[in-house]
Order: C-alpha cells, then sequence, then structure tokens
C-alpha cells in the first residue's frame, strides 16, 4: 500500500479531484481499517465507521445477477 500511496502523492494535476481505489478488504482484519490505514498514508482524515451507522442499510445496494459478468463499478449501485 505504501508504493500506491507514494504514486498517488505524487500526481500534481489539480484538475483529478477523485480516486478510486480498491484492495483486499480484510487488510487489516476489516475493510474500514484497511481504508484508514491507507488514509493515513496519504495525509488524510480517518473514516469514522460508527459514523456511518455500523452497517449497512438493508436493500441500500443492489447486487447484479451472480452469473453476470461486471462490467463497470456501478453495477453494484442502485
Amino acid at each position: 500500500m505504501e508504493k500506491w500511496a507514494e504514486n498517488i502523492k505524487t500526481v500534481q494535476d489539480e484538475q483529478i479531484r477523485l480516486a478510486i481505489i480498491t484492495a483486499n478488504n480484510h487488510y487489516a482484519g476489516f475493510g474500514p481499517g484497511s481504508v484508514n490505514i491507507f488514509r493515513n498514508m496519504l495525509d488524510l482524515p480517518e473514516s469514522k465507521w460508527e459514523d456511518r451507522g455500523g452497517e449497512q442499510e438493508e436493500g441500500k445496494y443492489s447486487v447484479p445477477d451472480l452469473y453476470s459478468k461486471q462490467s463497470t463499478l456501478s453495477d453494484f449501485l442502485d
């Protein structure tokens, strides 16, 4: 993760305001913990899991058919 954090820090283009980053969900033993490790490497404030309800709201996200191929990240959002 340190390599990717350094790569992201080197981006100088002010027009780039969003990066979508994926990681192994169990790097820290808990997905949001992995996110916070990476955010710390980027000198960003930690995300507070408890502030977001602690659990995903049932039915908030849809899951595509298991036998279809995902074509975009938005396939998993309503």
